[in-house]
């Protein structure tokens, strides 16, 4: 939701970027998020250092107040980590799903954001950059749990879900769950033992969507997504392709192997068993209404033919 924090004002000087509030509450959950002087059309990204205090991430443009009313709100979300491809954004709230758009369709119709409403509008802008790496980690080698220390909060970081890379020493690391704010697990074992108070990233490489207008209140947006496979790193792990095509696996496998060995007669056979395999795995699901949505060239969302992989469930709120 937007956050006003009623009859709190706040001082802005024209050409700096510091902001101070009268009455505010600001939390760090805000920072990341835009703000607006409610007079102005710009909008600036907001860092909050303290209840009252913050800093934008250019100079304030407008004019010079002590008292000036504001927002903060958020209008760009991460989805989970283990999306690969969107195929449909819901709000329960009006019945209907969201309109695609493409990110220049979308910045020419919508040049600025000077107002907070229910979503229509989805934009998909990418995938995110940020990492994080607040506390410190723990763990035994050959184990899949990595212990967290010294607050690393983990279950309040939006998007940091299954699929999510985890990096310690130099050890890169897929996450599985997040147990607790203290407790992830992993995919695969630890390479090694980890002692306490060792430093770690999280790369936050979850795509990016936009809603427009954002929300000026609190709601959930269920939504359907084909996902990334978890890897498979042990003898025991299963492929969740259908066990009907484990053989493309193998087939796509040798294919690559005979390659690299410039056998060309081996490996004009195994492409064309893989190739075979794909088009009956394909055949399998061309009739299917429910298509997988891609991104095209122009970065519009479209539907196309194409085979089904499986299907999660997520909620952004």
């Amino acid at each position: 939701a937007k956050h006003t924090d009623g009859t709190g004002t706040i001082n802005v000087t024209n050409g700096s970027t510091a902001v101070s509030g009268t009455g505010t509450s600001w939390t760090a959950a805000m920072t990341g998020r835009k703000f607006r002087v409610t007079s102005d059309n710009e909008w600036y990204t907001f860092t909050r250092t303290a209840a009252t205090t913050g800093t934008l991430d250019r100079n304030y443009e407008g004019t010079t107040s002590t008292t000036a009313d504001y927002v903060i709100f958020q209008d760009i979300f991460r989805t989970h980590g283990d999306v690969n491809q969107l195929k449909l954004f819901r709000n329960l709230g009006q019945q209907r799903t969201f309109v695609y758009a493409s990110n220049s369709e979308f910045d020419r119709a919508v040049p600025t954001i000077t107002q907070e409403s229910e979503p229509r509008i989805g934009v998909v802008r990418g995938r995110d950059t940020s990492t994080y790496s607040t506390g410190t980690v723990s763990g035994t080698a050959g184990a899949k749990v990595i212990t967290g220390a010294a607050s690393p909060a983990w279950t309040s970081v939006e998007g940091l879900t299954r699929g999510i890379k985890i990096r310690v020493e130099n050890q890169t690391y897929t996450i599985n769950t997040i147990d607790s704010d203290t407790q992830i697990t992993i995919y695969e074992n630890l390479a090694t033992t980890i002692s306490a108070g060792t430093a770690y990233t999280i790369n936050l490489n979850n795509i990016l969507v936009q809603f427009w207008p954002p929300p000026a209140d609190s709601i959930g947006v269920p939504y359907k997504y084909i996902r990334i496979m978890p890897p498979l790193v042990n003898d025991w792990d299963e492929s969740q392709v259908p066990e009907k095509y484990h053989r493309l696996i193998i087939e796509g496998g040798l294919k690559r192997a005979f390659m690299y060995q410039f056998d060309s007669a081996k490996y004009q056979l195994a492409k064309a068993e893989f190739n075979e395999g794909l088009l009956l795995m394909k055949a399998d699901f061309r009739q299917t209404i429910d298509k997988v949505n891609v991104l095209g060239s122009s970065d519009r969302i479209r539907r196309q033919d194409a085979f089904l992989l499986p299907l999660n469930l997520g909620t952004l709120s």
